[in-house]
């Protein structure tokens, strides 16, 4: 009787299952690290900037508020850093990729038929 050595289909998936859970940690891990890294760096935007206000409240009220300046091109790169950490990184889901191939469907008039060409 001669034995096969044909490995099982299951068995051939589990390492490229593994491979994909462990870049799917490391993404983790990174995306996990950047959200602290930016929770700590608004506390500092809101701390310092607080105090920025209160220096001008004491000591500078009749000048202009200078202030101000600084709190918006900070929080500008801020708006920018979290839309890129909440809003735009996130990855696109099947329902979104589904969804948005049936509005080209409907834009081109195809309608519900799969079947024609582009």
């Amino acid at each position: 009787m001669v034995a096969t050595t044909e490995a099982r289909p299951e068995a051939r998936a589990e390492p490229l299952q593994s491979a994909l859970d462990q870049q799917r940690r490391k993404r983790a891990i990174k995306r996990l690290k950047e959200k602290r890294d930016f929770k700590w760096t608004l506390g500092v935007y809101l701390v310092f900037n607080s105090l920025l206000v209160v220096d001008w409240l004491i000591f500078d009220r009749s000048e202009g508020f200078w202030p101000g300046w600084i709190i918006a091109i900070w929080g500008l790169f801020m708006v920018v850093w979290a839309w890129n950490l909440y809003g735009a990184s996130r990855p696109v889901s099947e329902e979104e990729i589904e969804h948005e191939m049936e509005s080209l469907r409907e834009s081109a008039g195809e309608g519900d038929d799969r079947g024609r060409p582009c």
